[in-house]
């Protein structure tokens, strides 16, 4: 059931220092209201029972549905022996009131002996601990694999990790069965992670914030204030939204949910309100600036700063890079591409002159498939190859009885380069501005989605499908 799910990109954090369970819940219930469907859970926070009663209660008064929210939990490090994987998510799931979880983690990648425990839980808790292993290939593989079994089971509808480097990720994915969902890891922007995002994108594993507005609690010495910092407060100003806001549009914008966690009822309002607006290009360069590599979380069991090694490969597996096509007998040539057990498929048609209008009303039942000509076709392209060939494709495929309509992304006349170029209106807001222009013309499962442009064009095309 893995990779069916797409999760809410605004999520609520519920780890709170092992304190006030109550407040916790009582906070939940409140996000739920508000519209929250997506639940950052763990063992490991010791608040399941409370936050489960909140669930099972928002159900009961209506105001939600099972089915509607996305509900996380995670493996602890004393669990990760996996023989003890099963027992430790049926104890979550009993925990929480539930059936299953929507995803479960591996919270990270350690393991600890089964006697390890919090014996203090000031300041974010205080462990008496043994590691058995740490950033183990053959370990995570096996706990990775008992995982697996739960999806079978039926206990978790997808999996995902936790605190994985590049290089973590990678030897998982190459050795797992299910793939991971998500990756959920510290992303702010003293924390971008660049690389580590970019990858995750690539690997078809989505990127999860914690701590998306550094740390709000107890700090070390010298860590900074986040939201204190002036490019923060004066990018607030310029929106008319708050330093808050404004991070987490940031980690949204570049496709990672979040998961900011708050007692209050406004600022759980106000965290949730990031959706209908964007930043500026100039206002994410300035935010990206801000990178510092600095961590607020750190923890005694797993070393960040070990770095991979400079020879993994992050090349997705199975996906070749160079792929012979063929000719056909109408004199297309075709380029097949895909991914086994994925769903979407990438089809490359090439033919001189194709793109005069009537040779596209004379060629298009043979240049779409068969069970797309009588569904709703969507072409996607920017502005500047739209005032070239936007509307003579439009016609000619309208010409052959196609009913087809047309997405306009915008792109910029010339970058810094002189050329044309839509990457700076590569949003979250134009991803979901065509979504909606998609949905409001019709859609349905035989639907076919027309790049007609370049690299950015062409990955909104394939986000879309």
């Amino acid at each position: 059931m893995t990779k069916t799910i797409q999760p809410p990109m605004i999520g609520f954090g519920t780890f709170n220092s092992f304190q006030d369970d109550e407040k916790v819940a009582e906070a939940v219930r409140e996000a739920i209201r508000i519209g929250y469907r997506h639940f950052d859970c763990a063992h490991m926070y010791k608040n399941e029972k409370a936050i489960g009663k909140a669930f099972r209660d928002a159900i009961a008064a209506g105001e939600v549905t099972r089915e509607r929210l996305y509900i996380c939990s995670k493996l602890s490090c004393e669990d990760m022996a996996p023989e003890d994987v099963e027992p430790a998510c049926r104890k979550t799931l009993e925990d929480l009131g539930l059936d299953y979880v929507d995803c479960y983690m591996m919270h990270w990648p350690t393991r600890m002996t089964k006697e390890s425990r919090v014996v203090n839980e000031a300041e974010g808790g205080k462990w008496e601990f043994d590691v058995v292993w740490s950033g183990d290939r053959k370990g995570i593989a096996e706990s990775y694999a008992a995982m697996e079994r739960l999806v079978d089971l039926g206990l978790a509808r997808s999996l995902g990790v936790s605190n994985f480097d590049i290089r973590l990720l990678g030897d998982l994915l190459a050795d797992c069965r299910i793939p991971p969902l998500t990756n959920e890891v510290e992303l702010h922007p003293y924390l971008a992670q660049f690389d580590l995002v970019e990858y995750c994108h690539k690997m078809n594993v989505h990127p999860v914030a914690y701590s998306p507005l550094g740390k709000m609690g107890y700090k070390s010495p010298g860590q900074p204030d986040l939201l204190s910092d002036p490019v923060i407060q004066c990018i607030a100003e310029e929106t008319g939204k708050t330093p808050a806001q404004v991070v987490l549009r940031w980690n949204v914008q570049r496709g990672a949910s979040v998961i900011p966690k708050s007692l209050t009822p406004s600022r759980i309002a106000s965290n949730y309100d990031v959706l209908d607006w964007t930043l500026t290009a100039s206002q994410t360069a300035r935010l990206d600036g801000l990178d510092s590599d600095c961590r607020f979380v750190r923890v005694d069991w797993f070393d960040f700063d070990v770095k991979p090694p400079v020879s993994v490969n992050t090349t997705p597996p199975g996906q070749a890079l160079i792929k012979h096509g063929e000719v056909d007998e109408h004199g297309f040539y075709r380029n097949n591409f895909g991914r086994a057990g994925k769903h979407l498929h990438t089809e490359v048609i090439i033919k001189r002159g194709l793109l005069e209008p009537e040779d596209l009303a004379a060629n298009a039942k043979f240049l779409l498939p068969e069970k797309c000509l009588n569904a709703p076709i969507h072409i996607i392209t920017d502005t500047v190859v739209d005032k070239i060939y936007g509307d003579q494709v439009l016609e000619g495929l309208r010409a052959a009885g196609l009913n087809v309509h047309k997405a306009v992304m915008r792109s910029d006349e010339g970058d810094e380069s002189g050329e044309s170029s839509t990457e700076h209106h590569k949003t979250m807001g134009e991803l979901m501005a065509c979504a909606d222009l998609i949905l409001e013309r019709g859609i349905n499962k035989n639907s076919c989605i027309i790049s007609l442009g370049g690299g950015v064009v062409n990955n909104l095309a394939g986000v879309l499908a």
